[in-house]
Order: structure tokens, then sequence, then C-alpha cells
């Protein structure tokens, strides 16, 4: 290990100079899941704490509707301080940096570890392509891992979204093992129902006075822009069973 990373005013790269919180380490319980990202954004470095800008929001939201704790998950970077233009110059910051990451995973002994964006993806695995590396196990030092799309590029294309459901779907279900069976109508699960049998779950519902809730999913993170279409709607009855 370098002999910067001993010391906790380290200037390796030149990062440190130029933002509000140098040196930012993770956030959140150990022992559990450990989320790495690539470097602290705007938001994340005024208030001292790793994903809690908008791109904290997504991966939260998105982990809670995978059933996913978010509360119950320690989030941390590859790079820790905050970029100008949330832009890493070079490979340089995440190189100097796997320092602090390395002591951070051995300190807190995650159970699993799952990486976001190519810096994370290439420090810790040395597998910065996320396309032919997600939806696969990787092992850490003994800790299983796996690889997925970052929020912000999420963000930045929404029609990615469900790549990233498919990465944070992936992770709960093969990484921590946590696979769910789907609800269904009779033993069976509709995924492309016919007018007749949305009509009959309909007059069910209504029929019995039967509390429901229903969601839809869209191909933008913004539902009701002009352009956007309807991918999936679900409707759920109180018995668990769903269409």
């Amino acid at each position: 290990m370098d002999a910067s990373f001993e010391h906790p005013q380290c200037q390796a790269c030149g990062l440190c100079e130029r933002c509000i919180t140098p040196f930012m380490e993770g956030h959140g319980p150990q022992g559990g899941v450990l989320v790495i990202g690539e470097s602290p954004g705007e938001s994340e470095d005024e208030s001292g704490r790793p994903f809690v800008g908008e791109s904290g929001r997504l991966l939260r939201r998105e982990l809670k509707q995978a059933g996913i704790d978010p509360d119950g998950v320690r989030y941390t970077n590859a790079v820790r301080c905050h970029p100008l233009n949330n832009k890493l110059p070079s490979k340089k910051p995440a190189k100097h940096c796997f320092g602090f990451l390395e002591r951070e995973i051995k300190q807190v002994k995650p159970r699993a570890i799952f990486l976001l964006g190519g810096t994370a993806a290439g420090s810790v695995l040395n597998r910065p392509t996320i396309g032919k590396n997600r939806l696969t196990k990787f092992d850490y030092q003994g800790v299983l891992c796996s690889i997925g799309y970052h929020p912000a590029y999420v963000l930045r294309d929404c029609n990615e979204l469900s790549k990233f459901r498919e990465d944070i779907r992936f992770f709960r279900d093969y990484i921590l093992g946590k696979r769910t069976k789907d609800a269904t109508i009779n033993g069976k699960l509709f995924t492309d129902p016919t007018p007749k049998q949305i009509k009959a779950f309909t007059q069910k519902v209504l029929k019995n006075k039967m509390p429901f809730a229903f969601d839809f999913e869209t191909n933008t993170l913004s539902p009701y822009l002009l352009g956007d279409k309807l991918i999936v709607m679900c409707c759920a009855v109180s018995d668990g069973k769903s269409l």
C-alpha cells in the first residue's frame, strides 16, 4: 500500500483541494450489504455522506422496491473526494483511493458487495466494462459480489432503467439469495392477460368489495412526459393475488 494511505490528509491525486468533504468515509451498518459507487457528487460533498443526492434517491427507491431495506445498506465510493464537475480526470484517483476502500471492506466485513459503475467494478474486480460483466457472480476475498449500472447513468438515459432494475434483482436473487415467488391468480401468473381475464379480475374485485392496489411502469422516470410509453401495470388484491 502507498505510504500516503497511512496519513488522513492524502493529496496523491489533488481532488481533495477542491472539495468540501475530502476523504469521505462510507455510511451505514456493518456486516451486511455494501454498495460501492464511483465518487461523491455535489450533494454528497455538501452533506458529507455518500448516495444522498438524486442518484442516491433513485438507488434507495429501487432497492426498496426490490425488497432490500435501503436503511440496512452501507454506502461508499471507490473515489473518496468529489471531482470537479462530477467527472474523474483519469484512473489515477481510483488507483490512489483503493487503499482506503480496501481498508473499509476489511473493517466492515460485508456479507455481499454491489458494485455500481465502471470505476467501482474496475477498482475492486479489475472489470470496468459493465455490459459484459453484469448479471454475473464474482468473489472478492471470499465475499460474493455483482456489478450493475450506476444510478447516475440511468438518470442520464431513462431507457436504461429496466437494466438497472435487472441488476438489483440479480443482486437480490443470486448474491443475497433472496429469490421471491411471483404472485399468482389461481396458481397462474398472467404476465400478458387477455381482455377476458382483466374483466374477470375487475368483476371479482368489485363484486367482493376487495381492497386493491395498482402500480404502473413507463419507459421514463417522468411518467407524464409526452411520448412516454406504458410498459407494465400490476393490480394486487388483499389476499396476495395479482394480475
